[in-house]
């Protein structure tokens, strides 16, 4: 394992650093400078090893400012292991330590790819200010909130066409007296364009619920048949 080679920095260099971190880059002096104490500066080579699997227990943040590493996690129940190579600005470990799981990660690890400078961040020290500062606390959840919101709209994005045309028809679906279906059934070609598909893959989703028993057309509407199956089709 390499071992690091530890700078301690004036407070106007670590600030600038700590500002090239991806959480902390709309982060003004007043959140940043309580924050100085917690933090070291650190240069590791390529090949070195910065986190030992078996080694990592939650208590340091590594933020990458310069180079690139190969961040490994094993699920050492399933065997699962999932590999990522990480850049300038990736801060790891913060997840786990907002949602209070910094136990269970035996199976990290993290080894330069190249040679980096990276920043060491107590994570006690950090969760101190969350608790105590209000700033810190809004700047981390929105940080989170960001996240999601481009998860979200990444899963929307990777969902197939025919998909999106069931997830259509069924936000149109109302209950009946015997059941439920679509009081009025857009045109192919205007449910191609609300689902950012074609006319043809709609009809081809339509024809695929009568053909399957799910749905039967009933002209201007579609009776839904069977509505587990709908939704199942949908999600």
């Amino acid at each position: 394992m390499g071992e690091a080679e530890i700078q301690a920095g004036g407070d106007d260099a670590l600030r600038a650093a700590l500002g090239q971190i991806e959480c902390f880059r709309q982060a003004d002096e007043t959140v940043l400078t309580p924050l100085l104490p917690f933090v070291e500066v650190a240069f590791y080579h390529e090949g070195d090893t910065i986190i030992r699997r078996g080694d990592y227990d939650g208590s340091v943040l590594y933020g990458l400012l310069e180079g690139t590493a190969r961040l490994t996690k094993a699920a050492v129940s399933s065997g699962d292991i999932d590999m990522e190579d990480v850049g300038p600005g990736r801060l790891i470990g913060l997840a786990p330590l907002l949602a209070g799981q910094t136990g269970g990660q035996e199976g990290l690890s993290l080894v330069a790819s190249t040679d980096l400078s990276l920043l060491y961040i107590d994570a006690e020290g950090l969760m101190s200010l969350t608790r105590r500062r209000l700033k810190m606390a809004t700047l981390l959840l929105r940080y989170c909130a960001q996240g999601l919101m481009e998860r979200e709209a990444s899963s929307e994005e990777t969902v197939g066409p025919e998909r999106r045309v069931y997830r259509h028809i069924l936000s149109l679906v109302e209950r009946a007296e015997e059941g439920f279906w679509v009081p009025e059934m857009p045109r192919h070609a205007a449910l191609g364009e609300a689902t950012g598909t074609s006319d043809r893959v709609a009809a081809a989703a339509v024809a695929g619920l009568i053909a399957d028993g799910i749905a039967r057309r009933d002209f201007p509407g579609l009776t839904v048949l069977n509505m587990e199956g709908l939704r199942a089709l949908a999600y």
